[in-house]
């Protein structure tokens, strides 16, 4: 399910009938894109699949929080090994919701190698046990009603008097200054993600 719906926007932009339902979803699914893109993660809950870089004692997923791991497996492609998640992997909240994936116990480290550890987990964030925090969910709700109601005017600075002078605004993310704020809490800096 999407992090944010139509009727999430109707409901908190106080939009009546006359909208156009179908440009509100395109620019929805479309700040959704970017923001996942610029976070360098991805929002909606889900199974995921990673490869990660080893050498170190923890690897961070893609789709913060994780929930539950289902494969963790070291040494690929060459001699590959299970990990046991249940005795061997931290399980602390605050691990799981930064997306950190820590041995402990019998394991002190991951294999060096670029695509060295496997991991099958749940991760991300969905509406009953893990709800999209309310601080991003309304920074995309706002940056899809700034992107509807001022189609024409995006990525404009200046407009002259005459109307044929315009400046425009060069930021590469594409999102509000205040958006921007928001997401840069839920970008994963350091990606340990492989390609």
């Amino acid at each position: 399910m999407a992090i944010v719906t139509l009727e999430d926007v109707r409901e908190y932009a106080d939009l009546g009938d006359t909208i156009s339902e179908g440009r509100l979803q395109v620019i929805i699914d479309g700040v959704i894109a970017r923001a996942e893109r610029y976070c360098q993660r991805t929002f909606a809950a889900g199974t995921h699949t990673e490869y990660h870089r080893g050498g170190r004692d923890y690897i961070t997923v893609r789709c913060p929080p994780w929930t539950s791991i289902t494969t963790l497996e070291d040494g690929h492609p060459d001699a590959v090994r299970a990990i046991s998640v249940a005795s061997n992997v931290r399980s602390e909240s605050d691990l799981k919701d930064a997306g950190e994936v820590r041995l402990w116990n019998g394991e002190s480290e991951f294999t060096a190698g670029e695509e060295s550890v496997k991991i099958i987990y749940a991760g991300g964030f969905e509406p009953t046990t893990n709800p999209t925090p309310a601080d991003l969910k309304q920074a995309l709700m706002e940056q899809a009603m700034l992107e509807y109601d001022h189609a024409a005017r995006i990525g404009m600075a200046a407009v002259g008097g005459d109307g044929a002078n315009v400046t425009y605004r060069a930021h590469s993310s594409g999102f509000a200054a205040e958006v921007r704020t928001v997401l840069d809490g839920y970008r994963l800096w350091h990606r340990s993600v492989s390609g």
